[in-house]
């Protein structure tokens, strides 16, 4: 598990939400597939950007509890997405392009195959007394087979460790989404230079089935983004 190495890069200061109450901007449901690149017992922390270059990207994650519709407080939000260059940490020498397909458990498992010690844009923390999480990272590149995307789990009732990491379990485990962006907005952060020459094959929204799934049913996967300032070095919300 590399315990020395993950408590090394974990803090455990929040950041304060940009929004002081749940949005209902995106919609994560229906659940979809975490991927091949889960790691169990993520790292608590709201900064996941660990010097990666690309733009900044505040997620603001609201959690409602569906059978009440109040928000959901103290649930761990956790997220995790590759590089500007398609990469995911621990998974570096893979590429980045094992699709969309399965992966290690629900919350319970691991994927298999790690390749490094790297934690670089995972983590997560828990909601507040407003169901509201906010997570620091950047706007994520694209790997051979997948659109540009997010992945994310919320736990209830987690356990954590002293090294700064929470005890994964598929019994705390309530959901599993990826979040989505509006292809107009993945063409201009994309055009950047961190995000070019990765070698990988873009897949547009358009022809991606797992973006299809998890906006079906009249759900939307796709987070509402407002820039920060003039230009995309200022950052997305």
């Amino acid at each position: 598990m590399d315990l020395e190495k993950r408590q090394a890069t974990s803090t455990a200061s929040a950041l304060k939400p940009h929004y002081s109450t749940i949005q209902n901007t995106c919609i994560a449901a229906p659940e979809v597939t975490e991927g091949p690149y889960y790691l169990r017992n993520e790292l608590i922390r709201t900064d996941l950007r660990e010097g990666q270059a690309g733009t900044s990207l505040y997620l603001d994650i609201g959690v409602l509890d569906i059978t009440t519709c109040k928000p959901a407080t103290n649930v761990f939000v956790e997220i995790w997405a590759c590089s500007a260059q398609g990469v995911y940490s621990a998974f570096s020498q893979t590429g980045g392009s094992g699709g969309g397909g399965g992966g290690g458990g629900g919350g319970g498992g691991m994927s298999s195959g790690k390749t490094d010690n790297n934690n670089f844009l995972r983590g997560g923390y828990t909601t507040n007394a407003n169901g509201v999480v906010e997570l620091l990272t950047i706007y994520p590149g694209f790997y051979t087979g997948r659109t540009v995307h997010i992945h994310t789990m919320v736990h209830q009732n987690v356990k954590t460790s002293t090294n700064g990491t929470i005890v994964s379990s598929p019994t705390t485990l309530r959901h599993i989404g990826q979040i989505f962006f509006d292809e107009a907005l993945n063409t201009r952060v994309l055009a950047q230079s961190a995000y070019q020459g990765s070698g990988q094959s873009h897949t547009l929204n358009s022809a991606d089935s797992i973006l299809r799934q998890a906006n079906s049913g009249g759900y939307s996967a796709f987070a509402s983004v407002t820039q920060l300032g003039s230009a995309l070095s200022d950052g997305l919300l």
